[in-house]
């Protein structure tokens, strides 16, 4: 690094073991830099101008900078440029890609910095005015996220149903806690089928077109309902006090029935009722008991291929909206569904990603396969895998554990990141 300012001196304060005395040294002037290197000073002409000028300022030590100054030119290095990125993302609100460093670089003035960042502005309000709207499809490419799903569920772990029959369920289990509690089935009945009608995702088919591309098809709400599994409502499940397999045998059972789900015609969620009964109530229909009570369970199963975990709140909020009333949920005709996230996807400029990744893995062998702990051997005559796994706990010292954090850190990374790489 070259020092930014050099100060004469007649000689250095030493102190009285003859090594320099630090505290003795003068601090030096930054604000007298740009007398030097400007021969008019520039003062900000707008709101832009003059929250960058105030941030030049803090970050040189200056208490005046023209605005046509070249900043390394008064003591500005590529680690300040970095701090004034992030200085500028914060003060403008600006995404990450909306400014490049680079351009910073080469544009090094107040000036030319406003005049990057007001594109970026004018870049993000386009976007901003820009009248996103429903596609009203129901025919489309699916997700590359479903497409994954799809082909790893058909085909690699197709023959091994004896296993594992659903690799991609999302299990949701909620119990009720008190004595005091109750939930009407009829109720959750009806809001089932209400959030059912309302996201067309979760009446969504996949299937191979001719052409053999994965097709997801959204079905019509009464189609689905009419589905005898789903129209008779929940699945209740009658569970004696006698009853000694533990609940999470049964659970188990439910989750790896064979006809739990049946992508190709849209059967992508299911709800069982788990539900005690005392040997007294024998001579009472339990079909006909409306009220689940303390210690019953209603399990909710949905396949991954049209769910995931960013959408459980969106699931839960409409399910305990639409129990709560009589009405059906609002639906807007112009709402963005996921079948209009998939079309984009698919037309989106990739190119830049592909070119990186394919200089990334060229060299790469892509038969050389991971050497992971894994529990079980893995028939030397097929790849299929089984579905079954167990946990493998690694333990590292507290070198290599503060290693770890330090690198993450140093590289904006999660734990999770850095461990999945």
């Amino acid at each position: 690094m070259i020092p930014s300012i050099f100060i004469i001196l007649d000689k250095l304060p030493l102190n009285p073991n003859g090594k320099i005395d630090r505290k003795l040294l003068p601090l030096p002037h930054f604000s007298s830099i740009h007398l030097t290197n400007s021969i008019e000073l520039l003062l900000p002409t707008n709101d832009i101008e003059i929250s960058i000028h105030h941030i030049w300022c803090e970050i040189l030590k200056q208490s005046q900078i023209s605005t046509d100054t070249n900043m390394f030119t008064i003591g500005g290095h590529s680690l300040l440029i970095m701090q004034l990125f992030h200085r500028y993302k914060i003060e403008f609100h600006l995404e990450t890609n909306a400014l490049s460093i680079s351009n910073l670089f080469q544009h090094p003035t107040i000036i030319h910095h406003a005049q990057l960042i007001q594109q970026s502005i004018n870049i993000i309000h386009t976007l901003d005015d820009y009248s996103w709207s429903s596609l009203h499809l129901t025919h489309a490419r699916a997700s590359f996220a479903q497409e994954r799903i799809y082909l790893d569920e058909q085909i690699r772990f197709s023959s091994n149903k004896t296993t594992m029959n659903n690799m991609y369920v999302i299990p949701l289990l909620y119990r009720i806690s008190s004595v005091n509690d109750h939930v009407s089935i009829t109720r959750l009945h009806h809001a089932f089928q209400s959030v059912i009608t309302k996201h067309n995702i979760l009446r969504t088919a996949l299937y191979l077109d001719s052409n053999s591309n994965i097709i997801q098809c959204c079905l019509d709400a009464k189609i689905v309902l009419n589905d005898e599994i789903i129209s008779n409502g929940l699945t209740i499940v009658n569970l004696r006090n006698d009853d000694h397999r533990h609940m999470n045998e049964i659970i188990v059972e439910i989750l790896n029935q064979p006809d739990l789900f049946d992508l190709s015609e849209g059967r992508v969620i299911r709800c069982h009722i788990l539900r005690h009964y005392h040997q007294s109530q024998a001579n009472i229909s339990c079909a006909n008991g409306d009220l689940l009570t303390e210690n019953d369970y209603i399990l909710i199963n949905i396949h991954h291929a049209c769910f995931d975990g960013a959408s459980t709140s969106i699931f839960i909020r409409d399910l305990s909206f639409a129990y709560q009333t009589d009405d059906s949920l609002s639906m807007d005709d112009n709402s963005l569904n996921y079948i209009d996230y998939s079309v984009h996807e698919h037309i989106m400029d990739m190119s830049l990603s592909l070119e990186f990744w394919h200089s990334q893995l060229e060299r790469y062998n892509i038969e050389c396969s991971l050497s992971l702990p894994f529990d079980r051997q893995r028939s030397s005559t097929s790849q299929q895998r089984s579905g079954l796994a167990s946990l493998v706990e690694i333990t590292f010292d507290n070198e290599l554990y503060t290693s770890f954090l330090n690198y993450a850190s140093s590289h904006h990374l999660t734990l999770f990141q850095l461990g999945l790489s």
